[in-house]
């Protein structure tokens, strides 16, 4: 203190550079104190989200399973009916009504798309490429009534993704379409799921 005396700097100025150092100890040492709680939380984040991961990983091998066994529940369960065809005119008809039944059922229609090409494959068959999006329950009711629907042939497949907004699901559904030059009797019935006794 004699020696800081001697270099003429008041006693005032001292005490003042002892607090500022105190302060800038003190704002030192709680920064770090926040600097390690950051750490810690997001260790014990990345802790949580690496045993989230593991667990999806252990549950989709069940989840896919489940989903496969429940599709082929609901085309066992869809109705039994005799196909009748409708005329290439009604094609318009028929999308319209498809739309209606998703709506009905709960599930939002994205897109719903006849392949007039596939008329050329076979004139008593028309391939319409869907597109739907909602709850997976929904989509069991939709197919159930869409199964009613005496000019489905069939459905030719289905894919299910998840998306931003839920599950989405895209289908091709074969209807029967009465050709020009075919007469309007019905097709046989076993071109329908079987129903499940």
């Amino acid at each position: 203190m004699a020696d800081l005396k001697s270099l003429g700097i008041p006693q005032q100025s001292l005490v003042k550079i002892g607090i500022y150092l105190a302060i800038l100890l003190l704002v030192a040492f709680f920064g770090n104190m926040e600097s390690r709680n950051k750490v810690a939380r997001l260790d014990t984040e990345i802790s949580r989200v690496k045993n989230e991961i593991r667990k999806q990983e252990a549950l989709y091998p069940v989840y896919t399973r489940l989903k496969a066994e429940f599709d082929r529940k609901v085309l066992n369960e869809l109705e039994l009916v005799q196909t009748v065809p409708m005329k290439q005119d009604e094609v318009d008809k028929a999308t319209d009504m498809i739309n209606r039944m998703a709506t009905l059922s709960g599930i939002e229609t994205t897109s719903i798309q006849p392949d007039p090409g596939s008329l050329a494959e076979d004139p008593n068959q028309l391939l319409v490429n869907c597109e739907f999006s909602g709850d997976y329950f929904n989509f069991r009711e939709f197919l159930k009534r869409l199964g009613a629907v005496p000019y489905v042939k069939h459905i030719q497949q289905i894919v299910t993704q998840e998306a931003a907004r839920g599950l989405l699901y895209t289908m091709k559904v074969r209807l029967a379409v009465l050709s020009s030059n075919a007469t309007a009797a019905p097709a046989p019935a076993a071109a329908q799921p079987a129903k499940k006794q």
